[in-house]
């Protein structure tokens, strides 16, 4: 899914501006991983010089959400998906939403113990394909 901005909801809380995203998964559990980064710089009109630069932002909004397909459902669900940007008001007027995964070596611990905790919510050690009961979604 290619997120547009006008899928964005904004509200302020404080000196922090909130975004969210509805997205649509699989009614099973969930990791979600968020990361937000500002990239400023300025923009020379055409024909301009630097004098004339105006100030220009770009809010790259990032998520990944993880899922264990033993654990698929045949249902969806709808996830919302949070940035909080400390010290920020609307005034950015460039979001971009991308679905990536790449988080910093500092966030791979608690990332980690999430991920295994999806792993063993597992009820027992059959995987979805292997009980008739509950075939796979997705192969």
């Amino acid at each position: 899914m290619v997120a547009q901005e006008s899928d964005l909801t904004f509200a302020q809380d404080g000196d922090d501006l909130l975004v969210s995203l509805v997205v649509m998964a699989n009614n099973s559990p969930h990791v979600l991983w968020t990361r937000a980064f500002v990239q400023t710089g300025k923009v020379i009109p055409a024909g301009g010089t630097v004098a004339q630069a105006k100030p220009a932002n770009r809010v790259s909004l990032m998520y990944c959400l993880i899922q264990n397909r033993d654990l698929f459902r045949r249902s969806n669900k709808s996830v919302v998906v949070k940035w909080r940007l400390p010290n920020r008001t609307r005034e950015d007027k460039n979001y971009v939403v991308e679905r990536c995964f790449s988080p910093m070596a500092a966030e791979w611990p608690e990332l980690s113990a999430e991920l295994n905790a999806l792993m063993g919510s597992k009820k027992d050690n059959t995987t979805a394909s292997e009980n008739p009961e509950n075939p796979p979604i997705l192969q």
